[in-house]
């Protein structure tokens, strides 16, 4: 080994110089020109609307900003014919807009659609230039005033336009800010300030003090209160509060500071204020009243600005002639070598004493005092191979004051108090220091490991096999040691290792023992711990990434450096923190994630070195808001906002989105859904910027929603579409299936009617027939299906017949029988002259020949029922129960049966004539099968249900057994022969009623009970 001493450049000394002092600090900025999209590099005015979009008046005109894309403004109505010069927005997030090349033009933006105000009654020159627009409402409705160079106000009221000049009272005629206040408007002039409130013009305040007498540039509201104002004067910044001026900065060059006629005044979302022209801006702190300058050196895209705005996500947004500047967040102050670093990368950080950082970098040292870079150290010599081969990767502070730093190949730098320092080689790169309890110190160089003894030289401790040690790590008397090989520790006794599942995970680059107890492990292939001897991941937090540094930060929180920002675990939650949020870098170096004295927490990062100020990390005031710009169906755009109905092939739907977010789009997390497809809200899904995709939607209405939060946000408004129907097919229509379905009919109708009237002629034409049906594959199995129906139904009908006809042989059969055998008789009588006897038997044939007749009579009777012979009419059920009841009346008085009828029965609709022979046969069939009974009655009554008339004929006769009860209504049926009929009469009442659209059926408890017959006809 080799030692090197020298004098390292009194860098104590330099440390404690006042000198730099002044040197900036960087914020997250982001830049916008040109070649970002804006139309000009020359910014006059910033305004937000009520959806969140950022407006920007540029010399070129206007453009509209979402976050993402720079867009023209809509196009439609009424839109400015000239370029507009003056910007602003009311409180219902309207866009104003004035021009005025030949006359103020005022415009505004409703819903998409530009509405002009009617032009001034002025002549042309009349007015000047304008230099500020304002609009606010009230009780009164709109109010918009307009600033004019050298003409004073114009004000709109809503009913027309007003001049306000000197002569109204107004201190000068030049207007250079207006400013919209809660219930008024601050008018900046050139002779003081006033405010337009209540439509009036209230100067009181030029007399507070004489300041407000002098220019006044610009006026902010601090509050809520429309008399607690910040104001920008000549070289001065004042708080103006009940009727009294506090200036808190001023000795301002007014000459550079206000070459223009206004300037840019705002209060930041910290409290913070920032005031300035387009020559020099300034901000002012919150907390300790301290003005700074910002400018390219902060981040900004110039030195100056031509407007400052708060947007609802509490990103600050900075107008310039040089282009448009946001600052996203001051959670995070940086530094590089434009704030005084040796170096951009910060490879180790170690705090030799309170509120002093010394920083390591490739080539040497920054030190820095309360936040400031005060002076640098480049190491002698040139550089002897590439240039990280000297780099500082870990820092040690001792006890006593020295710093001790491993410098790979330049070895091991030792620095005292008294500004010399040491440095002593060793057999390879020196990787990592950590000094003991004791104060022993601890050196892992590339191949071996090393203790300092008290007389200064290094024990050479044994380790085996050992490859490639990146870290050491020292814990209540354990030495931990992270390798390229897993993880090695020693517990006073022995070594022990401990291995991951995987290569990737075996790569260890820091440990940490946690205020829990658990040790963590920075991997390759993200955080591990210590588990049962061996790594095995976290599974909460759960970190997939390389972790090259960790860090126990404020109470209840681990700082995580990795390869792409800090991560944060508060024991609940992991939160990511990148250059989107303001670091410095994007990659954290292992020995630059440091807690000073003070709680703070430093980051060291490929692109400079970055402290977190936890009381400016705030989510974003507002959640992103997300809109529907449209919907495309079949490569056609169409709007969203109106109902859309769309043909069965526009199934396949993209709904355009455009999310309104400044902070960073890569942080919005989505849901949404798809009324009439999804059954609930499709949470935290990735949405590409070309929209989100449905396919094969089914015919049916659908509604589209979707809302945006940010990733430890809450959800913001919801934007929902319009009604979207997707038609069915026309074959799916009902009125197409209607009309095929009557096809169909009227075809199956006229098959049947024609294969009806084929059966009845001849059977070879249903041959014929089937054979045409054959001729179309499409008919065929209708046709076929069709003429087994037929055939079946001819068959039933043949049986039927054959039954008919058996019954009419044999009921006819009878009286033939009686008359041919009395016909013999009678023969035989006349021969023996026995005339009595043959009067007898001509009697007999008399009486078989009337039976004949009268069954013949009912069969024809019965055939008759269902032609019509009358129109159907409505009738009263007691004219015919009353007409029934008369023809039979003889039958009923000789068997002394009462009658009793219901009152008020209802009126049915039917023939009458077949109606009355209905309950004729029913009276007649009671009367007749009455029995023995003593005292014999009929009881005729009905009830209407809906529609139908439900009627009765109740007697108390014989009865009929339940297994007859289905038999009587059939042809010749006759329970009791010894009783007169034919066995017609209730197959013939069953007919009438089912010609009717009815039904009929009989209820009997048996043999004695009597019989109750029920029908149903349609009501009247």
């Amino acid at each position: 080994m080799r030692r090197v001493r020298s004098r390292f450049a009194g860098w104590l000394l330099l440390a404690l110089l006042a000198g730099n002092a002044a040197r900036s600090q960087k914020l997250a900025t982001v830049t916008f020109a040109v070649e970002d999209g804006l139309p000009s590099q020359v910014i006059l005015d910033l305004a937000q609307d009520g959806d969140g979009r950022l407006w920007i008046l540029c010399r070129g005109g206007l453009t509209v900003f979402d976050g993402r894309t720079f867009r023209p403004p809509p196009r439609a109505g009424e839109f400015p014919g000239e370029p507009p010069v003056a910007l602003t927005h009311d409180q219902a997030g309207r866009i104003w807009v004035a021009s005025a090349r030949t006359g103020p033009q005022v415009a505004y933006v409703d819903r998409g659609t530009w509405r002009s105000l009617p032009r001034p009654p002025l002549r042309e020159g009349d007015f000047g230039i304008v230099t500020s627009l304002a609009a606010a409402g009230g009780d009164g409705g709109p109010l918009v005033l307009v600033g004019s160079s050298d003409a004073g106000l114009l004000v709109w009221d809503g009913r027309g336009w007003q001049v306000i000049g000197r002569e109204q009272g107004l201190p000068a005629a030049d207007v250079r800010r207006l400013q919209p206040l809660p219930g008024a408007v601050a008018v900046a002039t050139s002779a003081g300030l006033c405010l337009f409130s209540n439509r009036q013009l209230d100067c009181q305040p030029r007399q507070v003090d004489r300041r407000l007498r002098e220019p006044i540039y610009a006026v902010a509201a601090a509050g809520d209160d429309p008399s607690d104002l910040w104001v920008l004067g000549r070289g001065w910044l004042g708080r103006l509060t009940d009727r009294r001026l506090e200036v808190v900065a001023e000795g301002l060059d007014a000459q550079t500071y206000f070459p223009a006629p206004n300037g840019a005044l705002a209060v930041g979302p910290e409290g913070g204020i920032y005031f300035g022209s387009p020559g020099q801006l300034h901000y002012r702190q919150p907390a300790t009243g301290a003005v700074a300058p910002l400018g390219r050196r902060e981040g900004l895209a110039s030195e100056g600005a031509t407007a400052v705005l708060v947007d609802r996500e509490a990103n600050v947004w900075i107008a310039s002639m040089r282009g448009l500047t946001m600052i996203s967040s001051r959670r995070f102050l940086s530094f590089d070598r434009g704030q005084g670093l040796l170096e951009d990368e910060v490879s180790a950080i170690a705090e030799p004493a309170p509120g002093r950082l010394l920083l390591g970098h490739n080539t040497g040292f920054t030190v820095m005092e309360e936040g400031v870079a005060v002076s640098t150290i480049r190491f002698p010599g040139p550089v002897d191979g590439p240039l990280n081969s000297q780099r500082v990767l870990d820092l040690a502070v001792g006890g006593d004051g020295i710093t001790w730093a491993a410098a790979t190949g330049r070895g091991l730098l030792r620095l005292s108090t008294d500004g010399r320092w040491r440095s002593r080689r060793f057999d390879s790169a020196v990787m990592s220091v950590e000094l003991d309890a004791g104060g022993t110190l601890w050196v892992a160089t590339r191949e071996r490991l090393y203790s300092r003894r008290p007389d200064g030289t290094f024990a050479d401790h044994p380790f085996p096999q050992l490859t490639r040690p990146r870290w050491l790590y020292l814990h209540q008397g354990t030495l931990y040691l992270a390798t390229t090989a897993g993880l090695r520790w020693y517990d006073g006794e022995r070594w022990h290792r401990a291995a991951g599942p995987r290569a990737s995970a075996n790569n260890v680059y820091g440990v940490l023992v946690t205020a829990g107890g658990a040790v963590w492990v920075g991997t390759g292939a993200g955080l591990y711990e210590l588990r049962d001897g061996r790594l095995a991941a976290v599974e909460d937090p759960l970190l997939e990434r390389p972790v090259y540094a960790l860090r126990q930060g404020p109470p209840g929180e681990v700082w995580l450096g990795t390869d792409d920002g800090v991560w944060v675990w508060d024991g609940e939650t992991l939160r990511q923190l990148t250059v989107r949020h303001g670091l410095a870098g994007r990659e954290v170096n292992r020995g630059a994630l440091w807690l000073d004295q003070k709680g703070r927490i430093w980051i060291g990062t490929d692109r400079g070195l970055s402290v977190y100020r936890r009381r400016f990390d705030r989510r974003p005031a507002a959640p992103p808001r997300v809109l529907l710009r449209g919907i495309e169906a079949l490569g056609k755009h169409l709007p969203a906002t109106a109902d859309l109905h769309l043909s069965h092939r526009q199934n396949h739907l993209v709904f355009l989105l455009e999310t309104i977010a400044f902070s960073h789009h890569e942080g919005v997390r989505y849901r949404y859904r798809l009324d009439g497809f999804d059954r609930g809200w499709q949470e935290d899904v990735p949405v590409a910027e070309s929209g989100i995709r449905y396919t094969n939607l089914e015919p049916g209405r659908y509604r589209f929603h979707v809302a945006a939060r940010w990733a430890d946000g809450d959800w913001g408004p919801e934007a929902a579409s319009a009604a979207i129907v997707i038609a069915r097919p026309l074959w799916r229509e009902p009125s197409f299936l209607a009309a095929v379905g009557l096809a169909l009919a009227g075809i199956v109708l006229g098959l049947h009617r024609l294969l009806t009237r084929a059966l009845r002629r001849r059977a070879q034409q249903l041959a014929a027939i089937n054979a045409r049906l054959q001729e179309t594959i499409a008919e065929k199995a209708r046709a076929e299906a069709e003429r087994e129906r037929l055939i079946a139904e001819l068959e039933a009908k043949n049986a039927e017949l054959e039954r008919f006809t058996y019954s009419v042989s044999h009921d006819l059969k009878s009286p033939l029988v009686t008359i041919k055998g009395f016909l013999g008789f009678l023969r035989k009588d006349v021969a023996d002259g026995n005339l009595e006897r043959a009067a007898r038997d001509l009697e007999l044939i008399r009486g078989a020949a009337e039976t004949m007749g009268q069954l013949l009579d009912e069969l024809l009777e019965l055939s008759r029922v269902g032609h019509q012979q009358s129109p159907p009419e409505p009738i009263p059920l007691d004219e015919l129960v009353q007409e029934a009841v008369d023809l039979v009346a003889m039958r009923l008085a000789a068997r002394g049966i009462e009658v009793e009828v219901a009152p008020e029965l209802p009126a049915v609709v039917g023939e009458r004539r077949r109606l009355r022979e209905l309950l004729q046969n029913l009276i007649d069939n009671a009367a007749k099968f009455m029995g023995e009974q003593t005292a014999p009655r009929i009881e005729i009554g009905a009830r209407r249900v809906g529609g139908e008339v439900t009627c009765y004929v109740r007697d108390n006769g014989m009865g009929i057994e339940p297994h007859y009860q289905t038999k009587i209504f059939g042809l010749f049926e006759r329970l009791h022969p010894y009783i007169d009929g034919t066995g017609i009469g209730l197959t013939l009442a069953k007919r009438i009623v089912e010609t009717h659209g009815g039904r009929i059926w009989v209820e009997s408890a048996g043999r004695g009970q009597g019989a109750t017959f029920y029908f149903t006809l349609p009501a009247a």
